[in-house]
């Protein structure tokens, strides 16, 4: 499954956000609003695999996104 993010880098930490409904609804399982580096690891071993959104303002990004 694939989830949709976003990364910033904020005073030189690398942040990564969820964009997608799906990859919201596991930062919301796991009471936070940005994933670290560990949670995508994590992630990745259960099957997950991240695609990460450069241009969030165009609303393609979001389709087929359940």
């Amino acid at each position: 499954m694939e989830l949709r993010v976003i990364v910033k880098d904020v005073y030189g930490n690398k942040l990564i956000y969820p964009i997608s409904y799906k990859a919201e609804l596991l930062s919301n399982l796991i009471k936070k609003k940005t994933f670290s580096e560990n949670d995508v690891e994590i992630l990745k071993e259960l099957g997950y695999t991240f695609k990460v959104i450069t241009n969030p303002d165009n609303p393609e990004f979001l389709k087929g996104d359940l």
